[in-house]
C-alpha cells in the first residue's frame, strides 16, 4: 500500500506512540473511512507488524467496538492458508486496535502500476485463483479482495484483511471499503454484502481485465472484450474473463476452472508474443506508450509550471481585454442608437384633434395628449388652440406633446338691460365682452327719454363673446316736448313721477346672491382657480386658490346692482361668465 495523505479528520497521533507498551507506530500507510493503517514495530520480538486503528467517532459505542475486537480475535485461532494472521486485538485507553503480521513484498496494486506482458499477467492470475480455490475447498471466501489487500511474494500471493470489512459492517454498521477499491467488489457484495466464492473470482477478474487492457473499469459498467481494446491478446481470454465477470455469482466460473482455462491460454500468449518482426515492433511501441514517464526534476517542473501559469495569465488577460473592448464598443453603439432623434414641433393651431394626433404620433413619433379644453373666440370648437412645447421647439422623439383644445367662442349670458339708461346699458355690455349693435329711439309713455325699452337678444340668452346687442331706447311721450339738455323733466302738479324715473331707480340698491360650481380638469396636476365678481360697486376677487386635478369648488358669491357678473378663470384663462 502507498502512504495516504493526512486529512483533518485523522485520529492518529502526530508523533511516535506505543500501544500496550509494545507496538510502536512508525509510518502511516493508508487512511480509510473506518480504519487507519500504520506500520509498527513489535518491541518484544523486534519484528515489523501492521496496526489498524479504529477512528474515535466509531469508538463512542464502546459495546459495539468491544464486540468488533472480540470477533476479530477469533480469526487468530483459525488462520487460513496464504492469509496474513491477526496477532492481537484490544484497547489502549480510548483507542481500539488490531495487530496483524507483516507480509513483505509489493501489493498487487503497486505491481499493476507498470505494464506487464500477457504471460506475466496470466501467471499472476493463475496464482491468485489457485490460492482462493484452496480457501473455497475449506469452505471460506474472502469477499473483499482488491489489489490493495493482496501481497505478492515469491512463494505466492498472501491475502490480508480477511473478514475485517464484514465484522465492521456487522458490529459498527458502516462500510469499511475505500471508494477506489469498490469497483473490484462483486455486485452482490456492493449491494447487500452477500459474499460467496464467486465474489473472489469476480474481484480477480476485474484486476486481470484492467492489467490486460491497460484501462480502469468504471463501476456499474459492463466490461468490453479485451481483444477489442488490445488486438494482440488471445481471443480465448474474452471467453474466460466473460465467465469470471458474470453479474450472477452462480453463472461465474469456479476459481479452479478459471485457473485451468488461463493455464491453457499461456502457451498461446507466448506464441503470439513471438510473431512477425513488424508485429513485435508495433507491440514494443504500444508497450512503450503504456510505460509511465519518469518524473522530471523539481526545478524543471517548477519552471514549466511557472511558464504555464504565465501563459494562462497572459492569455486570460488578452481574452478579457478583447471581450471588454468588444462589449464596450457594443454598449456605446447601443447607447448611441438608443438616443432618440430630434424633432421640430409643427404648428397645428386650428387643426382638428384627430389630424394633429395623426401628425404627431404616426409621422413624427411623438406622443399626443389633450390636457385642457377652453373657450376661444378665434379657434373653432374641437380644434387646437396651442401646444406645449410650443411650435418650432426641438424635442426628442417619443416626447409627449400637450395640447389645449378650443370649446368654441365663450358664451355669455345676456343680462336684463330694460329700464336702464342707455349709458348704463352700454357699460354693462362692454364689461361682458359684448358690443352695442344699434340703439333705435322709440316714443314711449312709460319710460323717460334715454332709457331702454326693449333688447335683442333678450335677457337670459347665451351668445358668443363679442356678439352685438340691439336696443330700443325711449324718446319720451309722443306729444311731450323733449327736455332741454341739463334740465329735469317737469311733471304736472298732483301727478306721480314716471315709474322709470332715474332718481327713483338710483335710490334702490339690489343685492344678488348666487353659487358657482367648478370641477378642476384632470390635467395639469395643479390648476389656479380664480373667481371674480363685477357689480355696481366695482370688481372684487371672491376665490383665488391652487387646486389639484379632479377637485370640486363650490363657492357662494354676491354682488350689488341690477347686473352682477361672475367670471371664472383657470390658470389665468377665462373659462366661464355668469350673470346673477
Amino acid at each position: 500500500m502507498r502512504p495516504a495523505a493526512r486529512t483533518g479528520g485523522s485520529s492518529q497521533p502526530s508523533g511516535p506512540r506505543r500501544l500496550k507498551f509494545r507496538y510502536e507506530l512508525q509510518t502511516q500507510l493508508a487512511e480509510g473511512p473506518v480504519l487507519d493503517t500504520w506500520r509498527a514495530v513489535d518491541k518484544v520480538h523486534e519484528s515489523p507488524v501492521i496496526v489498524k486503528l479504529l477512528r474515535p467517532r466509531y469508538a463512542t459505542d464502546e459495546r459495539a467496538a468491544r464486540r468488533w475486537t472480540q470477533l476479530l480475535a477469533k480469526q487468530a485461532s483459525a488462520p487460513l492458508p496464504a492469509s496474513v494472521a491477526i496477532l492481537e486485538t484490544g484497547r489502549d485507553q480510548e483507542q481500539f486496535f488490531l495487530v496483524r503480521d507483516y507480509a513483505a513484498g509489493p501489493t498487487l496494486e503497486r505491481w499493476m502500476e507498470r505494464p506487464r506482458s500477457v504471460d506475466d499477467v496470466l501467471a499472476c492470475g493463475i496464482a491468485l485463483l489457485d490460492a482462493v480455490a484452496e480457501w473455497h475447498e475449506l469452505g471460506h471466501c474472502h469477499g473483499q479482495l482488491h489489489p490493495g489487500n493482496i501481497v505478492l511474494q515469491e512463494q505466492g500471493p498472501w491475502f490480508c484483511d480477511w473478514d475485517i470489512t464484514a465484522q465492521t459492517l456487522n458490529c459498527l454498521g458502516v462500510w469499511a471499503a475505500r471508494r477506489k477499491h469498490q469497483v473490484y467488489l462483486a455486485p452482490e457484495v456492493r449491494e447487500s454484502y452477500n459474499a460467496s466464492p464467486g465474489s473472489d473470482v469476480y474481484s480477480i477478474g476485474v484486476a486481470l481485465w484492467e492489467q490486460l487492457t491497460g484501462r480502469r473499469l468504471a463501476p456499474e459498467t459492463v466490461p468490453e472484450a479485451p481483444s477489442r481494446l488490445k488486438a494482440a491478446l488471445p481471443a480465448g481470454l474474452d471467453v474466460v474473463l466473460e465467465g469470471m465477470l458474470k453479474r450472477d455469482p452462480h453463472d461465474r466460473y469456479p476459481a479452479a476452472q478459471a485457473a485451468d482455462a488461463l493455464a491453457k491460454l499461456r502457451p498461446q500468449a507466448e506464441s503470439e508474443r513471438g510473431g512477425s518482426p513488424r508485429e513485435r515492433r508495433r507491440q514494443r511501441v504500444r508497450d512503450r506508450r503504456e510505460v509511465p514517464l519518469k518524473p522530471l526534476p523539481w526545478p524543471i517542473t517548477v519552471l514549466l509550471v511557472g511558464y504555464r501559469f504565465l501563459f494562462i495569465l497572459l492569455f486570460t488577460a488578452a481574452v478579457s481585454g478583447t471581450t471588454l473592448a468588444v462589449l464596450g464598443v457594443g454598449a456605446y453603439r447601443v447607447l448611441v442608437d438608443s438616443i432618440p432623434a430630434e424633432v421640430i414641433v409643427p404648428d397645428v393651431t386650428g387643426k382638428k384633434v384627430d389630424d394633429a394626433r395623426g401628425l404627431f404620433v404616426d409621422s413624427l413619433g411623438l406622443g399626443f395628449t389633450v390636457t385642457l379644453r377652453q373657450a376661444s373666440p378665434t379657434v373653432p370648437e374641437g380644434c387646437i388652440v396651442s401646444t406645449r412645447p410650443e411650435a418650432g421647439r426641438k424635442v426628442r422623439a417619443g416626447r409627449t406633446v400637450e395640447a389645449i383644445v378650443s370649446t368654441g367662442a365663450e358664451l355669455v349670458t345676456v343680462p336684463r338691460l330694460t329700464d336702464q339708461s342707455l349709458g348704463d346699458a352700454e357699460r354693462t355690455i362692454e364689461r361682458l365682452g359684448l358690443r352695442l349693435g344699434f340703439a333705435q329711439k322709440v316714443a314711449d309713455d312709460a319710460l323717460p327719454p334715454g332709457y331702454v325699452i326693449k333688447q335683442d337678444p333678450g335677457p337670459g340668452r347665451k351668445v358668443a363673446s363679442g356678439s352685438a346687442i340691439n336696443l330700443k331706447v325711449s324718446s319720451g311721450p309722443p306729444s311731450a316736448t323733449p327736455a332741454e339738455p341739463g334740465k329735469a323733466a317737469v311733471t304736472e302738479p298732483g301727478k306721480a313721477a314716471p315709474p322709470g324715473d332715474a332718481a327713483a331707480k338710483a335710490a334702490v340698491k339690489v343685492k344678488k346672491v348666487g353659487r358657482v360650481r367648478i370641477t378642476v380638469p384632470s390635467s395639469p396636476r395643479l390648476t389656479w382657480v380664480k373667481i371674480v365678481v363685477r357689480d355696481d360697486e366695482g370688481e372684487k376677487v371672491a376665490y383665488n386658490e391652487l387646486k389639484y386635478a379632479g377637485d370640486s369648488v363650490l363657492k357662494t358669491v354676491e354682488g350689488v346692482g341690477q347686473n352682477v357678473v361672475v367670471e371664472v378663470y383657470l390658470n389665468g384663462t377665462r373659462v366661464e361668465t355668469k350673470v346673477l
